[in-house]
């Protein structure tokens, strides 16, 4: 596991630095079922898919139920946060969130122990985007819904919206480049905007500009391709 050091926001302490583990790639869910198939010829994609599918299900409901859920990988339960006036209080949607909180379990803590991380240079742009998420459509670095809520995960995304030239951009198959013009949230580690409502159908690759931590405008792109029907 390779990981990179950056400047370290949350102290007054000039020079301190904190870590950001190098992400290799993004294992979604389709993934994960492939590869359970192709370490076990006796398990076919249907197979495993229908098991997914039901431990999803099974697990959603006993959390929804207030059961918590402890297994070798994690354990899930569900907290209540906000401020209740007094004893006779009661639980108000517009003051109080329930939340499911998931902590990694023992499986995890053992891989920790054994992981020895090797210390890398950042990338020379900084600029690493993870994931895509389209809202409309549920998918992970696939589909590309124009119109919809696009979000993008990863490091160093943060850009200046002053400028024409930063934000982020939808490049298709002959290199033209749509720019997103409705930014919600704009900050270091995650973009949510609306996808434009204008793109074709065809391939497109996302990419991201800034020219916050550098001088010349630099630019990332996410390594899956996005398809618009």
């Amino acid at each position: 596991m390779k990981y990179y050091l950056v400047d370290n926001p949350l102290t007054v302490e000039p020079g301190d630095c904190m870590a950001r583990v190098e992400t290799v790639s993004t294992i979604t869910r389709e993934k994960l079922i492939e590869l359970c198939c192709d370490q076990n010829a006796g398990f076919n994609h249907s197979m495993v898919t229908g098991l997914f599918d039901r431990l999803e299900k099974v697990v959603v409901k006993a959390a929804a139920d207030g059961k918590t859920i402890v297994t070798p990988l994690g354990s899930i339960s569900a907290s209540i946060s906000g401020v209740f006036d007094n004893a006779a209080d009661s639980f108000d949607p517009d003051r109080h969130e329930l939340k499911f909180n998931i902590r990694t379990g023992h499986l995890f803590s053992k891989v920790a122990e054994d992981i020895k991380p090797v210390k890398v240079n950042p990338r020379q742009s900084g600029i690493n985007i993870v994931s895509f998420f389209d809202h409309a459509s549920g998918t992970t670095n696939d589909v590309l819904t124009p119109g919809s809520i696009g979000e993008l995960q990863g490091n160093l995304l943060k850009y200046d919206d002053s400028d024409e030239q930063q934000g982020i951009f939808f490049i298709d198959t002959q290199q033209i480049a749509t720019k997103c013009s409705v930014v919600a949230h704009n900050a270091g580690t995650k973009l949510m905007f609306a996808i434009p409502s204008d793109l074709t159908a065809g391939i497109y690759e996302v990419e991201v500009r800034t020219g916050l931590r550098t001088k010349a405008i630099v630019q990332g792109r996410l390594p899956a391709k996005l398809t618009v029907s």
